[in-house]
């Protein structure tokens, strides 16, 4: 059985990005994360599917934090490999 938060994909097929997202929504350091946006910061979460990586989905997991003025930056928690095939999330460093 595969760790929390890791989806094997059916035979012979790959996970989608969706489900690939959901994994590593279920992390424990990504579902602690989330946990403390509510209310007005719901929408801040952020995760981006990053371009074609081969057998891995890179997944980039940050925040938006609006300025006042109309600008803002990100602030990232970190990025995330998934097997498309296993489901198996690995936190890499970039």
């Amino acid at each position: 059985m595969p760790p929390p938060g890791e989806r094997p994909a059916p035979p012979g097929r790959a996970l989608t990005e969706k489900q690939a997202i959901e994994a590593v929504r279920a992390q424990p350091e990504v579902a602690e994360w989330l946990r403390a946006f509510t209310g007005d910061l719901a929408e801040r979460p952020r995760f981006t599917v990053e371009p074609e990586h081969g057998p891995v989905y890179v997944i980039h997991v940050y925040e938006d934090v609006p300025d006042p003025s109309g600008g803002g930056h990100t602030a990232t928690l970190g990025w995330f490999e998934v097997d498309k095939r296993t489901g198996e999330v690995t936190r890499v460093e970039i």
